[in-house]
């Protein structure tokens, strides 16, 4: 259960969604896709996918039946790994079913943030946003791996096919101590961290624990 959805350690926190949406594009601005124009199929595999009929037969020609360990499919333009498809990736945005359209013809919104209050009322839990897809997603029925595209669900929600990936912000990157590993088990550090440069990582995990870091090499 996510009592906390915004806070995951020193320094870390869920990205909002606009932050999420910008990480995955990787730079490639107006394509449908996170690796660009082509539509994943059974045979042109891009990510972790449903391949097969849903929900009779899963063929994993992706090799992979349920989830994928991080790196298995070629990162983003930021070197950003699995951003579509394995699991679904929480935003600390609240949920709002209409808020793009709500907000379209409007001026441009410097690091827009999600509603300050509960906005869909038709759900018992106020929910929070959820972005990327997961193994699960099969067009026939769900297409919801495209950066563009977004889902609620209760915070207290916990499944197979769902996890997250934390952020730093630029100034509280500034104020970590480098010459100690951030809290996990061992002296390499887990979850979020800052690659050589002193950019902030984005790391995976998928039933809420860190894990290792995209760049790290096992």
């Amino acid at each position: 259960m996510m009592r906390r959805p915004t806070q995951h350690g020193p320094g870390k926190r869920l990205p909002t969604e606009a932050e999420w949406e910008r990480a995955a594009r990787g730079g490639l601005e107006r394509k449908p896709y996170v690796w660009g124009d082509r539509a994943p199929s059974d045979v042109t595999i891009f990510a972790n996918l449903w391949q097969g009929e849903f929900p009779l037969k899963n063929t994993a020609r992706d090799g992979f039946a349920r989830t994928a360990p991080v790196k298995s499919f070629p990162s983003n333009g930021y070197g950003l790994h699995d951003m579509a498809g394995n699991v679904w990736e929480w935003c600390a945005d609240r949920y709002q079913p209409d808020l793009y359209r709500i907000r379209a013809g409007r001026e441009v919104i410097d690091d827009p943030q999600g509603p300050e209050t509960r906005s869909n009322p038709e759900t018992f839990m106020p929910q929070r946003v959820q972005r990327g897809g997961s193994f699960l997603c099969s067009d026939s029925y769900c297409t919801r791996y495209r950066p563009s595209a977004r889902q609620g669900c209760a915070p207290d929600t916990g499944m197979s096919h769902v996890g997250f990936r934390c952020v730093i912000s630029a100034d509280s990157a500034s104020s970590v101590d480098r010459s100690r590993p951030l809290k996990g088990s061992g002296s390499t550090p887990r979850g979020m961290g800052l690659d050589k440069t002193g950019r902030p990582r984005w790391n995976r995990s998928r039933r809420g624990d860190a894990l290792p870091s995209d760049e790290r090499k096992s």
